[in-house]
């Protein structure tokens, strides 16, 4: 959890580079619990971006952030 707590989408991160780095982290936490720690690891506009599009589980959450990254 600390380590978790400690990671950043850092400018040079893509979804997939981010999602591999990540996920081993958060597979095992409630969905519910993870979801703030995550979008907090965000640059503001994807946060909001993620937050509006209310992804309902992990899955969803690394998807919507591959599609709202590629829209720039």
């Amino acid at each position: 959890m600390k380590a978790l707590m400690h990671e950043k989408f850092h400018t040079i991160d893509t979804p997939e580079t981010y999602e591999k780095r990540i996920r081993p982290y958060v597979d095992a936490m409630p969905y519910a619990d993870a979801l703030p720690i995550l979008c907090s690891h965000l640059p503001e506009n994807l946060e909001l971006r993620i937050k509006i599009s209310n992804p309902a589980d992990l899955n969803a959450f690394f998807t919507e952030l591959n599609n709202k990254w590629l829209e720039g």
